[in-house]
């Protein structure tokens, strides 16, 4: 289980030019990584969701990769909590930060 301190919760994910910047629950830059190829789409407490080419990936505060799963077929549409939803025709899963599915309903 993730601790929830200020150092590990996310409070924002900018991209400004060609960087990724995320900061922490204190307003502090926590890290950043390139932006190259790499769109922002969801942002949980501890993960991000960056979708890159065919793929979609997870990664910490840190810049630290998670998980990736195929974005074939698939649009993200946010992250909340401790997940996040993807929409796969006219259903709509979520998945935790490792890109493990732990719920699916049909899209309304």
């Amino acid at each position: 289980m993730v601790s929830n301190s200020d150092e590990t919760i996310i409070s924002d994910v900018q991209i400004v030019g060609s960087w990724i910047y995320v900061y922490d629950a204190k307003g502090k830059k926590a890290s950043s990584m390139s932006a190259a190829n790499r769109k922002v789409v969801g942002i949980a407490s501890d993960f991000f969701v960056v979708v890159s080419g065919s793929w979609i990936y997870t990664y910490d505060i840190k810049c630290k990769r998670i998980a990736s799963m195929s974005a074939s077929n698939l649009e993200v549409k946010g992250a909340a909590g401790n997940s996040f939803t993807v929409k796969s025709g006219s259903w709509i899963h979520t998945y935790d930060r490792k890109c493990k599915k732990i719920a699916t309903r049909a899209d309304r």
